[in-house]
């Protein structure tokens, strides 16, 4: 990938907002319509929606992974206290 650059000009500008969007398509979000110059030059409407995009596709991603991390982790408290207490039942009658 090429270093981002500095954006004094209108080219540099449209440049790192097209790195932008390539880096959303390759995290396979889709975009609709919406063209690097389109937010260069402040179309209100596509920029919204883009942010709106950027916001349901990752905030909704960190939900799920926290929600799947939580049952995991739910699981493996249910299944370390029955180990526990499976090996822990036949010591007490041995005693």
């Amino acid at each position: 990938m090429t270093p981002r650059e500095n954006g004094y000009t209108r080219f540099h500008r449209i440049q790192n907002v097209q790195y932008c969007l390539d880096f959303l398509k390759k995290k396979s979000i889709k975009l609709v319509n919406i063209r690097p110059e389109d937010i260069v030059e402040g179309n209100g409407k596509l920029t919204l929606g883009l942010i709106w995009t950027i916001i349901l596709n990752f905030q909704v991603s960190v939900i799920k992974r926290r929600q799947l991390e939580e049952q995991l982790s739910a699981q493996n408290y249910t299944s370390t206290t029955q180990v526990c207490y499976i090996f822990t039942v036949p010591l007490l009658i041995m005693n």
